[in-house]
């Protein structure tokens, strides 16, 4: 028996069609064909599928932009941030509330942003808010630590998450594929012509990964001559002593890390670059414009 929830990408898999035709299929579109709009659905139930009310009813009101019911979105921002706007402090935060804002706006919502850290604020309080004030749709900002988890009941809203932090309750999240970001990274170096890359990342930084940049980087480490491997550097910004030991013993020619922890740690060492390495930043900072690295689409995935 098949315990897991059948999503259109499975069910698309199963009749061996794009998800689309899928969804067509399930609101008995007439542009699909009589007999496969047939056949998907039965495939659907037979796979246990069943349609979220809720998310059909926000997602209706956004294909019909429906200005006589107009979808109430909220923000919620989570605990763990002390105050109710972190992206005033953090920049890839405020990348993100823009781009929501911008489709907020584009499609005729109205949104507007909860504190999960306000004073005497509960979850069942907060939900008891949410529902007052008529809100459909819950996005959950990214979290400032990981893993995550969230005593939240979810049932009465769609809900998203953006990032993957949040651990539980499990949510339809958004973010980098940082697998694919890490490898770019080392495939960009070694055209430049540099070969003993090294990881180095903060503590906090690396469980909020999920473990995803390191492993993509020990998956590559597997397959280089020996002579080329450099051991991940994972390291307290309490303690930056254990990353300059790993410099001077396996001494990388280019160094992959975050420009807002890494390089920055690396400087209060004592290190400079290019002069003792190259560096590339996996998560582009505009604070620190000279560096290379991967530039993530923070605004177009909050969107």
């Amino acid at each position: 028996m098949n315990n897991h929830t059948p999503t259109l990408r499975s069910i698309a898999a199963a009749c061996n069609c794009s998800r689309n035709t899928v969804s067509l299929a399930l609101k008995n579109d007439p542009r699909v064909a009589v007999e496969r709009g047939k056949e998907i659905r039965e495939v659907a139930k037979a796979m246990g599928y069943r349609a979220d009310a809720k998310v059909s009813q926000v997602m209706g009101n956004i294909a019909r932009r429906d200005k006589q019911q107009v979808s109430k979105i909220g923000v919620l921002v989570p605990a763990d941030f002390n105050r109710p706007d972190p992206w005033k402090e953090f920049p890839f935060l405020k990348i993100s509330y823009d781009g929501i804002s911008q489709q907020m706006e584009e499609r005729g919502y109205q949104f507007d942003c909860f504190w999960l850290g306000a004073p005497r604020m509960t979850p069942a309080r907060m939900e008891k808010v949410l529902l007052t004030r008529g809100i459909e749709g819950l996005i959950v900002m990214s979290y400032a630590k990981a893993p995550a988890t969230l005593d939240f009941d979810f049932s009465n809203f769609a809900a998203s998450v953006i990032g993957r932090a949040l651990t539980q309750p499990r949510l339809d999240a958004v973010g980098g594929d940082l697998n694919t970001d890490l490898n770019t990274a080392i495939l960009k170096i070694k055209e430049q012509g540099y070969e003993r890359v090294g990881l180095a990342l903060d503590d906090g930084f690396y469980a909020r990964s999920m473990h995803r940049w390191e492993s993509a980087y020990q998956f590559y480490q597997a397959h280089i001559p020996e002579s080329q491997r450099v051991p991940a550097c994972i390291y307290s910004r309490e303690n930056t002593s254990v990353m300059d030991e790993w410099m001077r013993k396996f001494k990388p020619q280019c160094i992959i890390g975050l420009s807002t922890t890494t390089y920055q740690d690396m400087l209060d060492l004592g290190f400079s670059f290019p002069e003792d390495a190259g560096f590339a930043t996996l998560i582009q900072d505009d604070r620190y414009p000279g560096i290379a690295g991967i530039d993530l689409p923070h605004r177009l995935m909050a969107a």
